[in-house]
């Protein structure tokens, strides 16, 4: 997660900065989120943004297929994102100065979101990596 300091470093090197877009990418590989004005910043670095979890399990269409039972059938619940540390980023083909950062969801409890696909690829690597394999990926 991101700390206050990484925030202050970068809104002093990047003044100009007006939005922040909090980004998630689900499993389609489709990138979604949220923009926030910069005012807003703390709400994104502090824990205070929520978002259904049924965000990871909809289609290329934006369907929310009800995937076991994440959806309707569990009342759609919000879980808590936090920016990924070392992520956040000026995007310098943006017409208004803007930013963005890369965003993971985790229960009101702490643990990580079971269905985010960060935190599933984070286990499969160290289930790997205790075998003393290190994995290998291509697009």
């Amino acid at each position: 997660m991101i700390d206050d300091d990484e925030l202050r470093r970068f809104l002093e090197a990047h003044p100009e900065t007006r939005y922040i877009d909090a980004l998630f990418v689900d499993l389609c590989g489709i990138i979604r989120g949220k923009r926030y004005p910069v005012a807003d910043a703390p709400k994104i670095f502090s824990g205070r943004v929520q978002l259904p979890e049924s965000v990871y399990v909809l289609d290329v269409t934006g369907y929310c297929p009800d995937a076991k039972g994440r959806g309707f059938s569990d009342g759609d619940p919000d879980a808590i994102a936090h920016p990924v540390a070392g992520t956040l980023a000026p995007v310098p083909w943006a017409a208004t100065p803007t930013a963005q950062v890369l965003m993971n969801l985790y229960g009101e409890d702490g643990a990580p979101s079971p269905i985010d696909p960060r935190h599933v690829a984070a286990k499969a690597v160290a289930r790997l990596a205790a075998m003393g394999l290190t994995p290998a990926v291509a697009f």
